[in-house]
């Protein structure tokens, strides 16, 4: 099930399953777009180590217990509005361990 979100869905101008690089780019600058209950900007990935495991539940944990929303990975912030847009690869360390468990 897609969670769904008029708010975060007029803000990035598409249904939040099929927001693109481009929907979120547009988000640079519009102090409506700012950081909310609903909405949180991370620059960089998180680690692969636990503390950047931790991190990442922590953050998925807080969306999930209040009311959902969208944590957006490679955008700055400056007072919690979007300031610039980073290409972040999506691969991470935590494929090859899953690969191992499956081997």
């Amino acid at each position: 099930m897609v969670m769904r979100s008029r708010r975060l869905e007029d803000l990035f101008g598409a249904r939040l399953d099929a927001v693109s690089y481009q929907d979120v780019e547009t988000l640079v600058g519009n102090p409506e777009a700012a950081e909310a209950e609903d909405l949180d900007y991370k620059r960089a990935h998180y680690g692969s180590d636990d503390k950047g495991k931790e991190e990442l539940a922590k953050d998925v944990a807080a969306l999930a217990n209040h009311r959902g929303g969208v944590l957006v990975i490679g955008m700055a912030e400056t007072k919690g509005v979007p300031s610039r847009v980073f290409d972040v690869d999506l691969m991470n360390s935590f494929t090859p361990t899953a690969s191992r468990r499956r081997a």
